[in-house]
């Protein structure tokens, strides 16, 4: 394969749906609309389970890359030193828009699939990712160009 970058996902899904590249390896909600309507195929899922909005389309592991796990994520983060009392609030506010049916529902609708964290488990869930990522790159021998 050759790395094609693009600056962003719109360009490299025109160029994938004109036959410009071969594949292309995204998140969800740059592609789902396009793979719903048949214009495009999801060849697997990068996570451990399949997606909701994508149920028939397999996870890497069923696909036969047993080893081949990409998760995405987005997260709220402040400034060190963030005062508890506002980390709790904006906390409670994330929780109570996450977890409600209007926010779902869009959600699953952009191929997203929503799932809110504590400051705790996100904490760790970064944690976990730096570690992961950080191994991997060093054992790969991986460098900035």
């Amino acid at each position: 394969m050759i790395h094609v970058p693009y600056k962003g996902s719109g360009p490299a899904v025109v160029d994938l749906m004109a036959g410009n590249i071969d594949m292309f390896i995204t998140t969800p909600p740059g592609v789902i609309q396009q793979v719903q309507a048949g214009k495009l195929r999801a060849i697997a899922y990068a996570a451990r389970n399949r997606h909701p909005s994508m149920p028939t389309v397999p996870t890497a592991a069923e696909a036969g890359y047993p080893k081949y796990e990409v998760a995405s994520w987005f997260g709220l983060l402040g400034p060190a030193g963030l005062p508890p009392e506002v980390v709790r609030r904006l906390s409670e506010e994330v929780r109570r828009i996450v977890e409600g049916r209007e926010f779902r529902e869009k959600a699953d609708s952009q191929g997203a699939f929503a799932q809110y964290q504590d400051p705790t488990a996100f904490a760790k869930t970064i944690a976990q990712e730096l570690a992961y990522w950080g191994a991997l790159i060093r054992n790969a021998g991986i460098a900035a160009e």
